[in-house]
């Protein structure tokens, strides 16, 4: 028998196996691909090639790095056939759904977590409870320094609030329509979903309010389509709240 994949991955909180939306869309496309993997929660700088997490070991002791890349890979070293009855145009929008989850919504996400100071204090605090202090303030304010220069060169957080309030929106409204009266985002379920289930239960899942929390929970559809994926790839976790 072969060993599980070790996936590397930021050590889950908030009623989430993981606060990154990243770690969580690797893992949860490992479960709907059924391919055996253990998770190993960082304790210290990733080893990965980008620096960053996710990333998985494989037995042989290889690194590979990036959720996209890694489950790009083991589709082909598994033969893994999730994706494999879509259409050219299904694919399309599979991937312009995807990227614009992880490179648009994701800093939303980011800007609300990190560069909130009403939020921040939640964030330091469990995203960094296992460093002592003092340490956990440097180590924290080191980070959400690194962030916010990320994030000043991504551009969203640029924008003014009224601005950034219609972009929440555009973007919940793409995905809303693309989801349509279907279960999942192509209708059976895909690889996009793993994204989708992740960006989106991520927006909702931290305990503090937001405004894009508070965009999501109130559409409907969105919701439900996060209760199914949850339902469906994650029993074990709790059903997020609706309000």
């Amino acid at each position: 028998m072969s060993e599980p994949i070790a996936v590397h991955i930021f050590g889950g909180f908030w009623g989430m196996p993981s606060p990154s939306p990243f770690c969580v869309k690797l893992e949860t496309w490992l479960r709907m691909a059924a391919l055996e993997y253990r998770t190993v929660p960082a304790s210290g700088p990733p080893r990965s090639s980008n620096g960053k997490l996710p990333y998985i070991e494989r037995a042989d002791g290889t690194l590979l790095a990036d959720s996209q890349v890694i489950a790009d890979t083991l589709t082909r070293e598994h033969d893994i056939a999730l994706d494999a009855s879509l259409s050219p145009a299904q694919r399309a929008t599979g991937l312009l759904t995807r990227r614009m989850l992880e490179e648009h919504l994701y800093w939303i996400i980011v800007a609300e977590r990190w560069l909130d100071d009403g939020n921040w204090p939640v964030v330091a605090r469990d995203y960094f409870a296992g460093l002592p202090w003092p340490l956990r303030l440097f180590v924290s304010t080191f980070a959400r320094r690194g962030v916010r220069t990320a994030a000043r060169g991504q551009g969203v957080i640029r924008y003014p609030a009224a601005a950034r309030t219609r972009l929440i929106q555009d973007d919940l409204d793409a995905i809303e329509h693309t989801l349509g009266e279907r279960a999942f985002l192509l209708g059976e379920p895909s690889s996009v979903d793993a994204a989708g289930f992740a960006f989106l239960a991520s927006a909702i899942s931290a305990p503090f309010d937001s405004e894009l929390k508070r965009a999501v929970l109130a559409r409907d559809p969105l919701v439900d389509y996060v209760e199914r994926c949850r339902a469906r790839w994650w029993p074990e976790l709790a059903p997020f709240p609706r309000a």
